[in-house]
């Protein structure tokens, strides 16, 4: 399971393979397909279906994922699903402002900690009552002031 695990996390194996290891009985090597960049669009949308929720959790946070299909587990039971959202570069604001508001801190500090988190969104963040939710919110609001003061060019 381990070396196929790895064949499915590297950026450069065949697309062909990848749909071959998507039907893996292990958890693991199904989540690192879905993880691919490489991974096929059908078999992204199949795994996004997975009963493993860390094949899912993957899948959210792949980002050739649909919108369509970052809304669908947005609303994901597991928080290791909607976490995968709330760090997908793709995922659009307002499902990034929703999962700053998930009942759950993990799902909260993830968002924090996506680079395209809104500052809007990041600004509602600074005021969570789980600490560590807020203290990312802080360090990112002081690393994007630090970067615009930074000469361009």
């Amino acid at each position: 399971a381990y070396t196929r695990s790895r064949i499915a996390a590297r950026r450069d194996t065949p697309p062909e393979l990848l749909v071959a290891l998507a039907a893996d009985d292990v958890p693991m090597v199904r989540s690192n397909v879905a993880r691919n960049p490489r991974t096929p669009l059908d078999t992204l949308l199949a795994l996004v279906r997975d009963a493993h929720p860390d094949a899912r959790a993957a899948a959210a946070e792949n980002p050739a994922l649909p919108e369509p299909m970052l809304d669908e587990l947005a609303d994901d039971p597991d928080l290791y699903v909607r976490r995968g959202v709330g760090f997908n570069r793709r995922a659009p604001d307002r499902l990034l402002e929703l999962l700053a508001r998930d009942r759950d801190g993990h799902v909260r500090r993830w968002v924090s900690m996506n680079p395209n988190t809104p500052a809007w969104v990041t600004s509602m963040l600074l005021d969570d009552a789980d600490a560590v939710v807020s203290n990312f919110a802080m360090w990112r609001g002081r690393r994007d002031a630090l970067l615009a003061s930074l000469p361009r060019g």
